[in-house]
């Protein structure tokens, strides 16, 4: 259960309090209930395994994406003349839980994006004025922290976008709900 109000998600209070505690700062959390992890990382397939340096493979995969090409052009076009028309296609509803991540193989982001892709399914984005971690808590569980970072070393985060910047560029992209979405927006991305 995701919901923002704690007294419908004790999970999320035992979280808050518990790095609350730690932190000895008011902490802040969302729900992230993770899914797919994609890689856009030089020297990476898209599901964060190493590229093949066959050749046959290679040119197997942009013989693929010339067809692709040759068979998604003509559905965008119908999709642009409706759209002309005023006929109004249902945009995607965009994926709960999958992480993007962009970056140098060996950067901050590649790490997490690996830890996050092996962790459990019930995770939380959590921060406070100095502090952020990802933490593993299952309803009921103890909450466990894989990933944290503080200081200096701490990257950017978006609360709204449940996104995290290094100084490198390198990004992880966390797609949450709308509800965890509205609940970060009531206190403003503060924790």
């Amino acid at each position: 259960m995701t919901g923002s109000s704690t007294a419908l998600n004790p999970t999320r209070e035992a979280v808050r309090q518990r790095l609350s505690s730690q932190w000895r700062e008011k902490a802040a959390v969302l729900a992230f209930p993770r899914g797919a992890v994609v890689y856009y990382v030089s020297g990476r397939k898209r599901n964060g395994k190493p590229l093949n340096s066959n050749w046959f493979l290679r040119a197997l995969q942009y013989f693929a994406v010339g067809v692709y090409a040759i068979v998604a052009f003509p559905v965008i076009v119908v999709l642009g003349v409706l759209d002309d028309w005023g006929v109004q296609v249902p945009e995607r509803a965009r994926k709960s839980g999958r992480v993007v991540v962009t970056g140098a193989e060996g950067s901050e982001a590649v790490w997490l994006a690996d830890t996050l892709r092996t962790a459990d399914r019930s995770l939380w984005v959590c921060w406070s004025h100095s502090h952020v971690a990802i933490v593993s808590a299952a309803d009921g569980g103890e909450p466990r922290i894989i990933w944290y970072a503080s200081g200096p070393s701490r990257p950017k985060l978006k609360p709204l976008d449940a996104s995290l910047t290094w100084p490198d560029g390198a990004k992880v992209e966390m797609s949450i709900t709308e509800v965890e979405r509205d609940y970060a927006r009531k206190s403003n991305g503060r924790p």
